[in-house]
């Protein structure tokens, strides 16, 4: 079996096969990923194939050797396809209180602004962040996956990911801190 970036060179050299099989193991992790973010059941399935059309036609944009992990740039397209239907349809509403609930276990002033932020805001506040500290947070809270899951991901120890999860929601509260005036608690 090819790793994922022969299989996503394959694909960059227009290898159908190859594109099947990135696919077949991404589609799930996309639905999950939308799902985690209560994006409306009846659209998850629009939005999952307009991010594969999207990184089908997009594919060679990606750099198998840049800093970014594939999964943050499928991520990314299904994040902004999500954008894309949201400003399209304004009667779809998103509910960022799961997210917020996972980042704080007890009611909390970040809770609280972090509710009162909407998807772009937050998306730019997790874009402020280091690239490894994001992957984490969007693995950890967007995927559901378990530490051992992200460390095998990413190819680093359970408590090297514990570490980046800790210091990637510090970065994330300190972020939020600091544009609170911005919001109305």
């Amino acid at each position: 079996m090819c790793n994922e970036n022969e299989i996503i060179k394959k694909c960059q050299s227009g290898d159908r096969d190859a594109f099947d099989s990135l696919i077949s193991l991404y589609y799930p992790h996309v639905i999950r990923f939308l799902s985690g973010l209560n994006v409306n059941q009846n659209i998850i399935e629009d939005i999952t194939q307009d991010t594969f059309v999207k990184l089908i036609k997009n594919i060679e944009k990606y750099n198998v050797r840049g800093k970014a992990q594939f999964s943050t740039y499928l991520f990314t397209i299904a994040r902004n396809c999500l954008i894309d239907e949201l400003r399209k349809n304004k009667q779809l509403h998103y509910d960022i209180d799961e997210l917020a609930e996972i980042l704080s276990a007890k009611e909390s002033t970040e809770e609280i602004i972090i509710r009162s932020m909407d998807y772009e805001e937050l998306e730019k506040t997790i874009a402020a962040l280091p690239p490894v500290q994001q992957t984490v947070i969007r693995l950890r809270y967007f995927e559901g996956l378990s530490l051992k899951e992200i460390g095998e991901r990413t190819d680093v120890t359970d408590k090297t990911v514990k570490s980046r999860i800790h210091r990637a929601v510090t970065g994330l509260k300190q972020k939020i801190m600091k544009g609170a005036s911005n919001y109305v608690l």
